[in-house]
C-alpha cells in the first residue's frame, strides 16, 4: 500500500508506507492527528488503505473479505479500500440516522458512485452517478448525471415532499 488512514469517526491519522508513490486519495487532505494519538483512544471506526493500483485494491478487498470475514468488511473504491467493522456500512449509518430522526425509509434517497455505496444504493432509493462502473449502476434504481438531476429524480417520485 501507499498509505493507510485510520479514523475514529471524528479525527484522521495517516501512515505513509511508500514515500516514492503518490497517495492519490489523501495527498490533498490536512491530517492533524498522529497515528499513536488516535490509536491511544482505542476507538477505530474505519481504516482506509490506499493501494498503488486499482488491481491491488481489488486484491486487498477480496483478501480482507475472505480472511477477516468474521470481523471486517472491505469496500473497494476508485482509489482506496475502506475497511470497517463487520456489519458497518453507509447503509447502516443511514439506518441509524433514520431511526434517530424518526424518518420513514421511503423519505430517503441516496447517491453514490463507488463500491462502498452499493449497500446504501440497494437499501434505500439509490441513484448511481452516470460516471460510476456498471456494478454500481446495477445496484441503483436510477442513474443521474449530476446532483441536481438526482434531486429532480427524487422529487418526481415524491421522496422530498
Amino acid at each position: 500500500a501507499v498509505s493507510y488512514v485510520v479514523n475514529d469517526g471524528y479525527h484522521r491519522a495517516q501512515q505513509l508506507l511508500n514515500q516514492e508513490l503518490a497517495d492519490k486519495m489523501y495527498s490533498h487532505n490536512e491530517i492533524t492527528y498522529t497515528l499513536s494519538a488516535l490509536l491511544d483512544k482505542q476507538r477505530i471506526a474505519q481504516i482506509v488503505a490506499v493501494p498503488p493500483t486499482k488491481e491491488q485494491g481489488v486484491y486487498y478487498a477480496d483478501y480482507i473479505n475472505t480472511v477477516f470475514a468474521d470481523a471486517a468488511s472491505a469496500y473497494r473504491n476508485i482509489q482506496c479500500v475502506d475497511i470497517a467493522p463487520k456489519g458497518v456500512s453507509k447503509a447502516t449509518g443511514i439506518a441509524h440516522l433514520i431511526h434517530h430522526l424518526g424518518l420513514a425509509q421511503p423519505q430517503v434517497f441516496t447517491l453514490g458512485d463507488s463500491f462502498n455505496d452499493i449497500p446504501m444504493l440497494m437499501t434505500y432509493y439509490g441513484i448511481a452517478m452516470a460516471h460510476a462502473q456498471s456494478d454500481i449502476h446495477q445496484a441503483a434504481k436510477a442513474i443521474g448525471h449530476s446532483l441536481s438531476e438526482a434531486i429532480e429524480l427524487a422529487e418526481t417520485i415524491d421522496l422530498l415532499k
